[in-house]
């Protein structure tokens, strides 16, 4: 089974519809539902405003963007050219595809007045986070969402603690920035972010969503944990609850003059 945090961290031959399927689920959850809708709350570009969505995959946010603010100017950004294809296929007027990957963002500087992004900075180095702030004029506005690996709850089933508590480490050694989500008001505070505000929300997981994250990331590291997996499985399958990720909805306001301070 594919570890699909591999697929999203660049590229390794995951295929496509792998991505897209898993994005599809993520976005049917209702969870995510209420975090989109949040986000897009704290976007809310005025009439000719630019957005940036970084990290946009198939688009599927980038184009709610689009449809709810006709006026404004919005601009989906990915690594991946399969996944931007797909995204480029329902097009808007006011709506544009950019591949470039976010480690290295070759776009004009202070090109735009809202970014946001969806699980994404949890995948980066923070010096990527510099690169979008780069992008931001003065005054301009961010809406990050990123998930917090350290404040997963697994069920734990019929399984030793020990075991949870290896799966849980396990997940969180998956990703470069697994307390991401807490991360971030300190990292915009040090980037002279005024106006910064975090609410966390936690949401529990489909079954697909559990297959490619926690089974794909977990299988056959040793026998115990394989039972374990069984066993959640089968009640995802079911539609019990298995597991509840948290993540953290941070927006700030570049100041309108500073010099970033280094990430500490």
């Amino acid at each position: 089974m594919t570890d699909l945090h591999q697929g999203f961290r660049g590229p390794t031959g995951t295929p496509v519809n792998e991505l897209t399927a898993f994005l599809q689920e993520v976005d049917r959850l209702p969870g995510i539902q209420l975090v989109r809708r949040a986000l897009a709350a704290a976007v809310r570009p005025a009439a000719g405003e630019r957005v940036l969505d970084a990290g946009c995959g198939i688009g599927l946010q980038t184009r709610r963007l689009a449809d709810e603010h006709p006026d404004a100017h919005v601009t989906g950004v990915d690594h991946n050219a399969e996944l931007l294809a797909i995204a480029g296929r329902d097009p808007r007027p006011n709506l544009a595809w950019v591949r470039a990957d976010l480690n290295g963002l070759d776009l004009p500087e202070s090109s735009f007045d809202v970014i946001c992004t969806e699980r994404v900075l949890m995948y980066l180095p923070d010096s990527a986070l510099d690169g979008l702030v780069r992008l931001l004029v003065p005054g301009g506005r961010v809406a990050l969402f990123e998930l917090d690996y350290g404040a997963t709850m697994l069920a734990p089933g019929s399984a030793r603690d020990a075991v949870v508590m290896r799966a849980q480490a396990a997940l969180h050694a998956a990703l470069p920035q697994p307390w991401a989500g807490r991360r971030l008001p300190r990292l915009l505070r040090d980037r002279g972010f005024t106006d910064i505000a975090a609410r966390p929300f936690s949401f529990t997981v489909s079954e697909p969503v559990w297959r490619g994250i926690v089974l794909g990331t977990l299988q056959d590291l040793d026998r115990e944990l394989n039972l374990w997996l069984a066993e959640q499985a089968d009640a995802a399958a079911r539609g019990e609850f298995v597991a509840a990720f948290t993540g953290m909805l941070c927006t700030g306001r570049r100041a309108r003059s500073h010099a970033p301070s280094a990430a500490r």
